[in-house]
């Protein structure tokens, strides 16, 4: 987690995330993940770590950290914001399904739909919200019998890419 001023900045959600990538490995010791950590976090974040002492355990840090920045919404709220989530006027295929995977990973991990039904929902939504009605109309029939959601992904950016190339259109045009 970086200054929120600086270029090294990463969502805590990233951040999290690796920590707990290093707790799992249990490569380092405890004493050189704390410091890692220490030295991960700066500006307010790093303020707040400050504040707990010079010898809070990594779990301590994490809770300190969570209470702060984490995700604090209901899993049924951020399921409503997923379901109504679109692709946005100049979004790529892949921006706006990277967008909608990392939306849905929240939801389920606030408890918020089952992993069970994660693709299957995951995959009707990103359809639903996409905007360029040429591209869906080319993949439709692929739409209906691909189930994974990463197929379909593929399949789209193919998609994208030909109807760009017909039309003449280009990366930042």
């Amino acid at each position: 987690m970086g200054d929120p001023k600086g270029k090294d900045n990463v969502t805590f959600e990233c951040w999290k995330y690796e920590v707990q990538c290093l707790l799992r490995d249990r490569v380092h010791s405890r004493k050189v993940l704390t410091q890692a950590i220490r030295k991960s976090v700066r500006g307010e974040a790093g303020q707040v770590v400050m504040g707990m002492g010079v010898d809070p355990t990594v779990e301590a840090i994490v809770a300190k950290l969570e209470g702060m920045y984490g995700v604090v919404d209901t899993g049924s709220a951020l399921l409503q914001q997923f379901y109504n989530s679109k692709q946005e006027s100049g979004e790529t295929i892949a921006a706006y399904g990277c967008r909608m995977e990392v939306s849905i990973q929240r939801v389920c991990e606030r408890g918020g739909i089952a992993r069970s039904v994660l693709d299957e929902t995951l995959r009707t939504v990103f359809w639903k919200g996409l905007w360029n009605q040429r591209i869906k109309d080319i993949v439709r029939h692929r739409y209906e019998t691909v189930r994974d959601f990463d197929e379909l992904l593929r399949i789209m950016r193919v998609a994208e890419q030909e109807v760009s190339e017909q039309t003449g259109m280009h990366d930042g045009d």
